[in-house]
């Protein structure tokens, strides 16, 4: 009888766009799509906000540690999320998992441990201070801005991100900290990376990277004169033989002729001769996002039910049927 409770709600929730809150002891709560700002209001430290396939209205601020769950790309955040927390201390879920969000994604305030996963999206920008976060298996398609622009700005200074199996267009901006970031087995279309003063500011590894920007290569963090640190890494083989040979280890080059043919490389992982198979990386498996421990999908990591109980109120006559969910 759960078993079929719970199926028939599933169902329900998926046949039109739904806003479910989960509170832990609760029971749940159902908000207009529209409002996504009115069940965030309701929603306290720790809640979960399940939202099904559908459209949603964005534009939204995020100022308490409550997770956004989808149902990958078909659950679409019309607009961009703002994340402006008033502390910087997270829970270990993810706070953004399986969306489409059609604009960007702001992170204004400094934060430690933000987590987000399976996500498409058009820009993300740190303009607070960024600790230690992470980014699995989403797909940026515009620009990833690593802080502001300014050198040693400690208002907007990234330390410590990983990026794993993500797929970025852009990745640009102030990685002037040591050790600002970590990209494992990305693909990467066009890499801008400024700042001068660190020595370690970035390392990729296991990645495709299309090509660098020219303009500021003489100073900046690009190959020619940048401290930005590769390993195994496929790269574009005119800028890659220009670079800073120290910074490179265990690389290889390809050549593309067009953007657009470079676009297809990374997007179907394959180009003219130069199946992923021939390169394989320290740890076994190929370079870019099919490589590594988290291979890159969009599909979600579906909310499971954990324990279930009911009981029966004879004089009411009332099935009261208590579920409680694991959002993984």
């Amino acid at each position: 009888m759960i078993a079929c409770l719970i199926m028939a709600n599933m169902a329900a929730f998926a046949q039109t766009a739904s806003v479910m809150l989960l509170h832990e002891g609760g029971e749940p709560r159902f908000f207009n799509p529209a409002h996504i700002a009115d069940a965030l209001e309701a929603a306290t430290d720790g809640d979960s906000l399940l939202l099904s396939e559908g459209s949603f209205a964005g534009n939204f601020i995020i100022t308490k540690h409550v997770s956004l769950i989808g149902a990958g790309t078909k659950t679409v955040i019309t607009g961009s999320i703002n994340i402006e927390l008033t502390d910087s201390l997270m829970n270990d879920t993810y706070m953004l998992d399986a969306l489409y969000i059609t604009d960007d994604i702001n992170v204004n305030n400094a934060i430690d441990g933000l987590k987000m996963r399976k996500c498409t999206f058009r820009n993300i920008s740190f303009n607070g201070r960024t600790d230690y976060s992470v980014i699995e298996n989403c797909y940026c398609k515009g620009t990833l801005l690593l802080g502001g622009w300014a050198e040693n700005n400690e208002k907007s200074k990234v330390v410590g991100l990983t990026v794993v199996n993500s797929k970025i267009e852009n990745l640009t901006g102030d990685a002037s900290a040591d050790g600002a970031a970590v990209f494992e087995h990305c693909n990467v279309r066009l890499i801008t990376i400024y700042g001068n003063t660190a020595d370690n500011r970035c390392t990729l590894q296991g990645c495709i990277i299309g090509g660098w920007s020219m303009g500021l290569a003489d100073y900046y963090g690009t190959p020619y004169g940048g401290k930005t640190i590769y390993i195994n890494c496929l790269c574009d083989g005119g800028n890659y033989k220009s670079g800073n040979p120290a910074r490179y280890t265990d690389c290889w080059d390809f050549y593309h002729e067009t953007t657009q043919q470079n676009a297809k490389l990374l997007e179907e992982l394959d180009y003219k001769g130069y199946p992923l198979s021939n390169y394989i990386c320290s740890d076994g498996t190929v370079v870019g996002t099919t490589g590594g421990s988290l291979p890159f999908t969009l599909s979600p990591t579906l909310p499971t039910v954990s324990e279930a109980s009911y009981s029966v109120d004879s004089k009411e006559k009332k099935l009261k049927v208590t579920l409680k969910v694991k959002t993984n």
